[in-house]
């Protein structure tokens, strides 16, 4: 069978000087984080200049483990920035959705798909594959009026982050976070699929307090259904998954809570959206 990918980009007007941008779909090897050499992008595109404000491509793709990448050139010698938004879905889950933020010689590329293993998208020997799935509850009234039901809910309201237990704490240092996305519409799935390291500890927080909202947590495709709520330290307030190298992550004082299903939850994010 099928699924339908679709890919949207809105030109920003500040990307009016920028090289020809390109994008490309490929389907991941089984061996390896390798793109299939034996077969050619299963889609291809490029932005130049001239090319049209807004731009949307859909098609059938096969449902398999893919990666969706776009970049511009590193040898050009144009000084620009380009903050123009864009949105990967497939089959209506939105894999990635925010502002480009690109400028020369930097990429970016997000997974996709079924049957991802650490085999296909990761380093099998060192690291393992984290595929995280967040929905937000259909019922949502405005930040500023009780009397309206929202569409979306703003990523300073559904606030998430995934990072090393021992990292600094900035945005730079996280696997996915909140500000990874813009708007979270309401009843609509959001995922994530990447890589975190074997031999480190990797947590998922969340201040249940904050806003309602289901997810779940994979790590190399087992669901991680051990949540822990901290009564203080630097993770005061919050639910907590251990991922990665679970051996070697600290605990505090802590309330362990064995839960499946859907939870309530919205994720601590440390740092001011940029």
């Amino acid at each position: 069978g099928e699924a339908e990918f679709e890919f949207f980009l809105d030109r920003s007007i500040f990307a009016k000087r920028a090289p020809a941008f390109s994008w490309e779909l490929n389907r991941l090897s089984t061996d390896g984080s390798e793109m299939d050499s034996a077969s050619a992008p299963l889609y291809e595109g490029k932005a130049l200049e001239q090319s049209l404000p807004f731009i949307y491509e859909r098609l059938c793709v096969p449902r398999s483990c893919l990666q969706f990448s776009m970049e511009y050139p590193s040898n050009t010698t144009e000084k620009f920035y380009d903050p123009s938004p864009y949105s990967i879905r497939r089959d209506g889950a939105i894999i990635a959705e925010n502002q480009l933020r690109l400028d020369a010689g930097y990429s970016m590329a997000v997974n996709l798909g079924e049957s991802c293993t650490a085999s296909t998208a990761c380093d099998p020997r060192a690291e393992s594959l984290v595929e995280l799935e967040i929905t937000v509850n259909a019922e949502r009234k405005c930040l500023y009026s009780e009397n309206f039901n929202s569409s979306a809910v703003s990523a300073e309201e559904l606030i998430f982050k995934l990072d090393d237990e021992d990292s600094t704490g900035t945005y730079r240092d996280y696997y996915v976070w909140s500000g990874s996305y813009a708007d979270f519409e309401i009843d609509t799935l959001y995922t994530y699929i990447g890589c975190i390291s074997k031999d480190r500890c990797v947590k998922l927080s969340v201040d249940s307090d904050n806003f309602p909202a289901s997810y779940k947590v994979y790590q190399d495709g087992v669901e991680m259904t051990k949540r822990v709520f901290h009564r203080e330290g630097h993770y005061k307030g919050l639910t907590t998954t251990d991922l990665g190298d679970v051996d070697v992550c600290s605990s505090g004082s802590a309330l362990s809570l064995i839960q499946g299903g859907v939870l309530a939850a919205a994720i601590l994010l440390t740092e001011v959206l940029f």
